[in-house]
């Protein structure tokens, strides 16, 4: 199965009312966001993102291009830990198409590196607008414990 972890495109450095979440994309960031829409390996089966609005807007683009329905999942919030994302990618796992993650760092650097290295590997460099391609075990559906260290890089794909 093939993952693809996606960081938000370059966002705002404020938002209209003050919170972290509500930051909008730059213009930078809208144009990130639809180059990885366009580049994107396909099929994707699924996008699931975080629900703040940069990332939103990331993977808004994304599930479009393909046809898609967003998805939001909390386990993506800016600072939440990676092993409920273990949980999720074991959860969504399948056969017909590429699941995207659409969130933040430091979480997704820290996932990238867990899933290539195993527990305690460094985290891997994601700049806005990055989106790194992996291959997961067949196996590893529903079992969250089979998936750290068991990641295959396929590629990178940057919204410069």
């Amino acid at each position: 199965m093939r993952l693809i972890i996606v960081r938000h495109g370059k966002a705002e450095p404020n938002s209209p009312d003050g919170s972290d979440a509500a930051r909008p994309l730059a213009p930078r960031g809208r144009d990130q966001a639809a180059f990885l829409a366009t580049s994107l390996e396909r099929p994707i089966a699924a996008v699931i993102s975080s629900p703040a609005v940069r990332a939103r807007d990331t993977a808004t683009a994304i599930a479009q291009a393909n046809g898609l329905a967003l998805e939001f999942d909390d386990r993506l919030i800016v600072d939440e830990p990676i092993s409920p994302v273990l949980d999720l990618i074991a959860d969504r796992i399948c056969d017909s198409g590429a699941l995207v993650l659409a969130g933040h760092n430091p979480q997704l650097g820290s996932l990238v590196g867990v899933l290539l290295g195993g527990p305690g590997a460094p985290s891997a460099v994601m700049k806005t607008g990055h989106a790194i391609v992996l291959e997961l075990p067949d196996n590893a559906a529903g079992d969250a414990a089979s998936l750290p260290g068991a990641a295959k890089p396929l590629g990178e794909r940057r919204g410069e």
